[in-house]
């Protein structure tokens, strides 16, 4: 309860500019309401959210043996240690499902949870170490080596094949290039939503507006306004890119 009214307080102390205009908290709060419950285009076909969340980002980002250990470091500490143990798990249990509940879903919300899991690794060579606490010193030092290798290994494998295919380029970024070079010359209307690839945009009318075109001297004003770019327009999410 203290935990709950202290996120309350440090929300409206550190946002507080949210509570001067009830109206606009309504509207927006109402919009975000939609937007985490209706999900983003294609994104009913991830399946059931807890599975998504396990299977398909943490799983990937912590390694599947480091996730596993970490949980179970968890779980085991809150049912043998309680007292702050018990409270991490209490927090990353409900946050991970109250997560997996909402329609809109991305690898981001995440984030929290990497701290008690982390926490639950951390827990886990504790707990093992107590219950070898009567064993040969060498037996210990084993099977807590065996444990942060199993725990470590497969992470930094995926941390080096997530590298990999960052360096090998996006799917963003080759639509864009497919964009620059078949639409720029026919000159296109189009509409974007977010996450979209970027492209140059037409801001020609705002540009004129900014006080540092009026420090531009004639031949620097005309390369700006010269450039090529496409006449874009924002859209609504839960649209796709389309060409007009």
């Amino acid at each position: 309860l203290l935990a709950a009214l202290a996120t309350v307080a440090a929300f409206a102390l550190t946002s507080p500019y949210t509570l001067t205009d009830l109206a606009v908290l309504k509207r927006d709060f109402a919009y975000q309401a939609l937007h985490m419950s209706q999900g983003h285009f294609g994104q009913e076909a991830s399946g059931p959210g807890l599975l998504y969340y396990l299977k398909d980002v943490l799983a990937p980002g912590l390694g599947a043996p480091a996730l596993v250990l970490a949980v179970v470091g968890l779980v085991w500490a809150a049912l043998r240690r309680r007292g702050a143990w018990l409270a991490v798990a209490l927090c990353a249990g409900p946050f991970l499902v109250g997560v997996a509940i909402l329609s809109t879903r991305f690898e981001r919300y995440m984030l929290p949870l990497l701290l008690p899991l982390a926490v639950g690794l951390a827990a886990l060579p504790l707990l093992v170490g107590s219950l070898l606490a009567d064993r040969p010193a060498r037996l210990r030092r084993a099977v807590l080596g065996a444990l942060a290798a199993v725990a470590l290994l497969p992470a930094l494998a995926g941390a080096v094949d997530y590298q990999l295919r960052k360096a090998a380029g996006s799917t963003l970024a080759e639509g864009r290039e497919w964009i620059l070079q078949h639409w720029m010359e026919e000159d296109p209307a189009v509409a974007m939503e977010s996450y979209t690839p970027q492209v140059p945009s037409d801001h020609r009318e705002g540009l004129t507006t900014q006080p540092f075109f009026q420090r531009l001297d004639e031949a620097q004003k005309r390369r700006l306004m010269d450039r090529p770019a496409l006449r874009a327009d924002a859209i609504p999410m839960n649209l796709s890119l389309i060409h007009i």
